[in-house]
Order: structure tokens, then C-alpha cells, then sequence
């Protein structure tokens, strides 16, 4: 296993070259967030359930540990590298065995989980069967990495389940400032928007994958019912109910 440690107090890019990887600090309202990031030279675990047709590699994942402030937003890029000439390459030779539009980043929370393809986008670097590139996380949360292939030969269909994204108020009822739960993991955009039993938006704010709470103080509102939305890439994903007392 090889490591990188570093601090993020301000924005900036940051190149990694123990992990292959790069750290983009896109907003850093709160300093002192902590990263460390492990390259682990052995197999990633195969899928918990039912494989969905994706190859993971055989070689290498990716486990990333610290603390991170709940303002803090930024990006993260694995350089992936399956060439086998003159002495490059040889990371992920035994993963990309054709095109790489078929490469996938996977996730998952800790080891109790399964893998998941996440947001992500490709830097083919201008030619898409050279088996080099990066692969970019659209947000940087905790936990595991690895690079997977599309493959059906290994696939088993399992059945496709709605998304729970666990949106919860409390107190409910409640008054002053209440708490809202969520968990987003997967989420590219999102957003929590309140508004009153007229449709009138109270309140509105943008949250991030490795947020799980955000705190509403509707002290200044009217008591009645409001409804508290979460919207995931522009689309309504969950509303709850909460009436506002006194």
C-alpha cells in the first residue's frame, strides 16, 4: 500500500503521485479538512450482490480516510493506465481490454457495503483506445475506490431498486431551527428547497454527497405546514411534510 496525506486550508489542485490521483478544493469556506488517501496493490472485493456486468480490477482500489468540513466541496481524479509498451502502463492492462468508454468508477461507504457506479467523468486525453486517461469523481466523499469495466459476460440481472434517500425532519412538529437528514451518495446535483402550504419557497440550499444534515432555523416563518423537497440532478427524488408550531 502506498499513501498520501495532506491538509486543504484554501482552493487549489493538488497532485498526489504516491496514489495516481489529484485533489481539486473547489470551495473551502472552513480550513483544516483532512485527506489521506491509500493505494492498496491487490484486488478490490467483488460485489456483495448479483453482478451487474461489471469487471472490477484485479489489481488495485482506492480507500479514502479524514475529516471533511460540511462547507467543503472538491473533486477527485484517478489516472488510470492500461498501456503495455515501453515500460508504461501495466496498472490496469488486466481491467481495460478494449475501449476505455467502458470504464466506470465504483464506490462504496466501508467494506460493509456494496459497489455502486458513481457520477464520474472520463479525460480520454484524446484518443479512447490508448488505455490511458483519468477518471474524475464529481465530488469527493469518504470511503472506497475502484475502477470497473463494463462487462456482461460476468453479468447477472438483479432487479433495479428506487433510490432511498432517507429525507427526514426533526423535530416534527417543531419550532425555531429543525434539522434535516439525508443521505445523497450518489448524487451529482442537489439541492433542499422549502416551501409554505402556498407553494412559496422559504428556503433553498445546494448540498454535497458527503453532507448527511443541514440545520433550518424557521424561526422567522409562520406557523403551518411546509414541504421540504430534495431534488437530485434537477428531478424531485423525496418531500416531507413538517408543520411549524409556537
Amino acid at each position: 500500500m502506498t499513501d498520501d496525506l495532506v491538509i486543504i486550508d484554501t482552493i487549489k489542485t493538488i497532485s498526489l503521485p504516491e496514489t495516481f490521483t489529484f485533489i481539486s478544493a473547489l470551495n473551502v469556506p472552513t480550513p483544516k479538512n483532512k485527506i489521506r488517501i491509500e493505494h492498496n496493490w491487490v484486488a478490490a472485493d467483488p460485489f456483495k450482490k448479483s453482478n451487474p456486468g461489471i469487471r472490477i480490477s484485479n489489481y488495485r482500489y482506492w480507500n479514502v480516510v479524514g475529516k471533511l468540513q460540511n462547507d467543503f466541496h472538491g473533486t477527485l481524479r484517478f489516472n488510470y493506465d492500461g498501456r503495455t509498451v515501453n515500460g508504461a502502463g501495466y496498472l490496469d492492462n488486466t481491467l481495460i481490454s478494449a475501449t476505455e468508454d467502458s470504464l466506470v468508477l465504483l464506490y462504496r461507504k466501508s467494506v460493509a457495503d456494496d459497489w455502486q457506479v458513481i457520477p464520474h467523468t472520463i479525460n480520454f486525453n484524446g484518443s479512447h483506445i490508448d488505455k490511458a486517461g483519468t477518471i474524475t469523481t464529481d465530488s469527493i466523499r469518504l470511503g472506497e475506490y475502484a475502477l470497473g469495466y463494463y462487462d456482461y459476460t460476468v453479468s447477472i440481472a438483479i432487479p433495479i431498486k428506487k433510490p432511498d434517500y432517507k429525507l427526514t425532519v426533526s423535530p416534527n412538529p417543531g419550532k425555531g431551527e429543525v434539522s434535516v437528514s439525508f443521505a445523497i451518495e450518489s448524487a451529482r446535483s442537489a439541492e433542499i428547497i422549502i416551501c409554505d402550504s402556498n407553494g412559496r419557497q422559504v428556503f433553498a440550499t445546494k448540498i454535497f454527497p458527503h453532507q448527511e444534515m443541514i440545520k433550518w432555523d424557521a424561526g422567522n416563518c409562520s406557523i403551518g405546514k411546509y414541504l421540504i423537497t430534495l431534488v437530485i440532478n434537477g428531478q424531485t427524488a423525496q418531500t416531507e411534510k413538517f408543520i411549524l408550531t409556537r
